[in-house]
């Protein structure tokens, strides 16, 4: 498996993906740059995005090919997209979701409520309206010197 940072010419088959997987995927041009894509012999079988607002990030898009499912593809992805997100001065990571909570939750996200979000999470298009009101929200603080980890 190889991970890198998605290109312009990977939108049609990240789109795809989400669409096929039922995940919101109208706003991933202006924040292309922080995907990170797997690959299997140059085919795209894994994504995962970083919408990056100051200190407080938006983890979005986490998919991974059926075929690949049960391999490690989308914790791997899930821990470059965070020392990715470290990188770019976030500190606290959010993401919301509709059925995936469980996979997130030894991840190191925890369930709040949504009225707890930062306003510059609560205004991304993900959070105003491409994810239902029903998408329980979920954060991760990020902050090295507070013990978090990988």
């Amino acid at each position: 498996m190889q991970y890198r940072f998605a290109s312009a010419a990977d939108e049609p088959i990240i789109n795809r993906q989400l669409a096929d997987a039922h995940l919101p995927h109208d706003d991933v041009a202006p924040h292309l740059q922080n995907f990170i894509v797997a690959t299997q012999n140059e085919a795209i079988v894994g994504v995962v995005g970083l919408e990056v607002h100051g200190r407080v990030g938006l983890l979005r898009s986490l998919v991974v090919d059926p075929t690949v499912r049960g391999h490690g593809v989308g914790q791997s992805l899930c821990d470059r997209l965070i020392r990715h997100a470290r990188a770019q001065g976030v500190r606290e990571l959010y993401l919301l979701t509709l059925d995936a909570e469980t996979y997130f939750q030894p991840l190191g996200f925890r369930r709040i409520e949504r009225t707890s979000a930062p306003d510059t999470i609560q205004g991304t298009r993900q959070f105003q309206g491409l994810c239902p009101t029903s998408a329980t929200l979920m954060v991760r603080d990020l902050d090295a010197a507070k013990g978090a980890t990988a």
